[in-house]
C-alpha cells in the first residue's frame, strides 16, 4: 500500500475516533447534568401505575396518616409515618405518581416543638419525604387542574402569603401579594410583606387561607381572611407595563369553599352567610340605613374574565339551608355539593349530596344523590364515579363511591372502626 493510500485511511480513523470521543463527552456531560439535577431527588424519577387507586387520610388512635387504597381494597401505609402526627390537606400530583400533603411530623431538636411542612409520597415507594423543612409552617398545597396541569410546582400558603414551591429543589418564591425586589428578583418569604399587603390587599383582607391556579397559570383565585369571615379574590398574573392589575374582590361570606373546573378553568364557590365584598354595598341594597342582601347561601361561578360577571348557580331556598364542598366533573358540565342545615358561624350540618348542571338549565333542578352525614365529595377523572365520606350511627366516617346517575346503591370502600377523610382518585385513568 502506498503512502498516498495510507494517509486518507489514517485521517478517516482519526475522524471516527474524534467523533466517538465527542459523543462520549456529550454523554458524560449529559450524565453529570442529570446527576446534579436529580442527586437530591431520585424519588421523583420513579413512575407508579395508580390507575384506580385513591388516597385518603386515615384517622386512628396514633394520629392521622395518609394512605393509598388499591382497587382490590388493600390499604398501603407510609412506613415513615411518625406516631402521634397529623397529616392533612391532601392532593395528587397531576401525573398521578405522588401524593402531596402537609404534616407536623418534623420536630425541632432543641425546643421539641412541631412545625407543619409539605411532604411527598411516591406511590412506588414505601416512605414519604419532606419537601419543606425550614421556615414557617405551610398549608393547602395544590396543583393546577385541566389546562396547565402538567406543572410540577406546588401552590401553597405560608405566613399569610401565597408561595410557589419547587419540590425538586425545595425552594419557594412569593406569588401573592405580587411583588418584586430590587433588580426584578422575585422576593423571598416575608420580604416586603407588610408593604405589599397594604398596597394591594389592605382594603380587602388580612391574610391568605387558600389559593388555586386557574386557566393554566394565568390567574389565581384565593380565599382571604378578613375581620368578618372570608373573601374570595381573583388575581390576574399577567403584567401590563411591568405591573399587575388590581385584584378583583368577587364575593364574601362567613365561610367560602372553592374549586376549579378541570375543563374550563372557571371557578365555582359555595358561600355560607353571604356578605358584600366591598366596604360600601350597592346603594340599592341599603334601605333606611340598613344593609340588605339578595340571598344568604349560594353556589356561584366566575370565568376569570374581568369583563364578565359572576353567575349564581344555585340559591338556598331559605337561610336555614346551605351548601359546601363543591366539586366540578372532569367535563365541566356537572357539580356535586354537600347540602345541609346552616349551623351558624359559617358551619354546615350535612344531610346529603346534590348533583346539578354547572350552567343553570330551565326545568332541571338539583338532584339528591345520597342522603346522610356526607362530606368530602370528589370525582373520578373519567367522570364515571364519585367518592364521598358518610358517617354512620357509630360516628365512623367510611369512604363510599357512587355513579353520577345513582343507578346502583353507594358502595363502601372501607369498613371498620377507622375514620377517613379527603378521599381522592388518582389522576391516572384508562
Amino acid at each position: 500500500m502506498t503512502e498516498t493510500n495510507i494517509q486518507p485511511l489514517m485521517n478517516k480513523k482519526m475522524m471516527v475516533r474524534t467523533a466517538i470521543l465527542v459523543g462520549l463527552m456529550g454523554i458524560l456531560i449529559g450524565a453529570v447534568y442529570f446527576y446534579n439535577k436529580n442527586k437530591d431527588d431520585w424519588d421523583d424519577l420513579a413512575k407508579a401505575d395508580t390507575n384506580g387507586w385513591l388516597t385518603a387520610i386515615e384517622s386512628g388512635a396514633d394520629g392521622d396518616q395518609v394512605v393509598f387504597v388499591k382497587p382490590d381494597g388493600t390499604i398501603v401505609h407510609d412506613k415513615s409515618y411518625v406516631a402521634g402526627s397529623y397529616d392533612r390537606e391532601l392532593t395528587w400530583s397531576p401525573d398521578g405518581n405522588k401524593a402531596f400533603f402537609i404534616s407536623d411530623r418534623l420536630k425541632d431538636a432543641k425546643s421539641g416543638t412541631r412545625s407543619v411542612h409539605v411532604f411527598r409520597w411516591n406511590a412506588s415507594n414505601e416512605e414519604s419525604q419532606a419537601r419543606t423543612s425550614v421556615g414557617r409552617s405551610r398549608s393547602n398545597p395544590t396543583f393546577p387542574v385541566g389546562e396547565g396541569a402538567a406543572s410540577d410546582t406546588v401552590l401553597l400558603v405560608s405566613g399569610g402569603e401565597v408561595l410557589e414551591l419547587d419540590p425538586k429543589t425545595k425552594t419557594t418564591s412569593v406569588v401573592l401579594p405580587p411583588r418584586t425586589s430590587e433588580g426584578g428578583k422575585v422576593a423571598g418569604e416575608g420580604e416586603g410583606k407588610q408593604g405589599a399587603f397594604a398596597s394591594a390587599y389592605g382594603d380587602i383582607g388580612t391574610s391568605f387561607r387558600l389559593a388555586r391556579w386557574c386557566k393554566g397559570k394565568q390567574w389565581i383565585a384565593a380565599i382571604m381572611h378578613r375581620e368578618e369571615g372570608d373573601i374570595l379574590v381573583c388575581q390576574s398574573m399577567t403584567q401590563h407595563d411591568g405591573k399587575y392589575d388590581p385584584p378583583i374582590p368577587l364575593v364574601a361570606g362567613e365561610h367560602i369553599d372553592l374549586t376549579v373546573s378541570p375543563a374550563t378553568g372557571a371557578i365555582f364557590f359555595a358561600v355560607r352567610d353571604f356578605q358584600w365584598p366591598t366596604k360600601e354595598p350597592p346603594k340599592e341594597w341599603v334601605k333606611e340605613g340598613k344593609v340588605t342582601r339578595p340571598f344568604a347561601h349560594i353556589i356561584g361561578s366566575f370565568d376569570m374574565d374581568p369583563k364578565s360577571q359572576s353567575k349564581v348557580v344555585l340559591v338556598a331556598p331559605s337561610e336555614k339551608i346551605c351548601f359546601g364542598s363543591p366539586a366540578v366533573s372532569p367535563d365541566g358540565k356537572q357539580i356535586i355539593a354537600v347540602v345541609g342545615d346552616y349551623s351558624g358561624d359559617g358551619g354546615i350540618s350535612p344531610n346529603g349530596l346534590l348533583i346539578m348542571p354547572s350552567e343553570p338549565v330551565r326545568g332541571i333542578e338539583p338532584k339528591g344523590l345520597v342522603r346522610g352525614l356526607i362530606s368530602d365529595p370528589s370525582w373520578n377523572p373519567n367522570g364515571h364515579q364519585i367518592l364521598f365520606l358518610k358517617r354512620d350511627q357509630d360516628n365512623v366516617r367510611s369512604i363510599f363511591r357512587v355513579t353520577p346517575d345513582s343507578s346502583s346503591p353507594p358502595e363502601p370502600l372501607t369498613k371498620g372502626k377507622l375514620n377517613y377523610s379527603t378521599p381522592l382518585f388518582s389522576p391516572q385513568t384508562k
